[in-house]
């Protein structure tokens, strides 16, 4: 008997949503916020692959709402005020406000 057209197995095979580009740069941000600053300790946090990281990382940057430093080996990000309040926006600010 074959399990290829199991109902379960179906179930099991369907791909996970992608997120969308501001989700990744959400959970980038929600990252670095809390106390993550290197790359891969980002990556693995925000559960992304390393495109996808560095695809978002310089427009956080540019975008003003991380800020990067280190040297060129070994970078740093720090969440800016912009992005600590886009995080607030996104999020709300715990007093059941969007």
């Amino acid at each position: 008997m074959s399990l290829r057209g199991h109902p379960k197995n179906a179930e099991r095979s369907k791909p996970r949503p992608s997120r969308s580009e501001l989700e990744i740069k959400v959970h980038v941000l929600r990252a670095v916020a809390g106390g993550l600053p290197h790359p891969a300790q980002i990556r693995f946090k925000a559960s992304i692959s390393s495109a996808a990281l560095q695809r978002n990382l310089p427009s956080l940057v540019k975008g003003g709402l991380l800020s990067e430093g280190g040297t060129s080996k070994r970078r740093v990000y720090t969440i800016t005020p912009k992005g600590v309040e886009f995080l607030l926006l996104c999020y709300g600010k715990g007093d059941g406000t969007p």
